[in-house]
């Protein structure tokens, strides 16, 4: 049976969308292993003293049921250069724990990420949902590989909105910036244009 997991900011003692990885996570549940029970991560996840300073990547791996809960220090990625590759069959719909198809993506480049196309459309770099900026608004893809817990946040915020963006367009936008459970739109992890190889 294949395993998931969600990854949920720890940071200083505090969990981060809860709401949201439950509600992910449960969709996934019900829709891969007929799991009609609901779990709600705020009342399952236990936090030691050693967790309640610093910043943590929490992981839960989950199936039908949760398997595993691990707490790990999290340090930023420094990206500065993607590179723009193109896998017409890449599916990443749900969570997977096996990422063996962005290892071998990651391979193809001398870039810090890749940004990955298909059929045509941008949708996501190896470990982040992408947005990016034409001078007046916040886009992110309408057909991203993932639908991450923090473009769902944002989404529902209005802070930013969906659109299809093809590839070939993407010099009509100033930066893009990568957001994920860990990175906050806010923490502007952004590259420029120009350094989209």
């Amino acid at each position: 049976m294949c395993l998931l997991f969600e990854t949920i900011k720890l940071k200083e003692g505090v969990f981060y969308n809860l709401d949201l990885h439950s509600e992910r996570m449960n969709n996934a549940r019900k829709t891969l292993f007929n799991a009609n029970n609901k779990i709600d991560l705020s009342k399952v996840l236990n936090l030691s003293d050693n967790y309640k300073k610093g910043l943590y990547k929490y992981r839960v791996e989950y199936n039908k049921n949760i398997i595993k809960t691990e707490a790990i220090p999290y340090v930023y990625r420094k990206i500065e250069t993607l590179q723009l590759v193109f896998d017409d069959e890449i599916d990443y719909a749900y969570k997977y724990s096996n990422r063996a198809v962005f290892d071998e993506l990651r391979k193809t480049t001398l870039a810090d990420d890749v940004l990955i196309i298909k059929k045509g459309l941008i949708t996501d770099t190896s470990f982040t949902n992408v947005v990016l900026y034409d001078g007046n608004q916040w886009v992110t893809p309408l057909d991203p590989l993932l639908k991450g817990t923090k473009r769902e946040e944002l989404i529902r915020k209005r802070a930013i909105s969906e659109k299809k963006i093809i590839f070939t367009e993407i010099d009509k936008f100033n930066k893009i910036r990568l957001i994920n459970s860990m990175l906050n739109f806010d923490d502007q992890i952004d590259v420029e244009i120009k350094n989209i190889l």
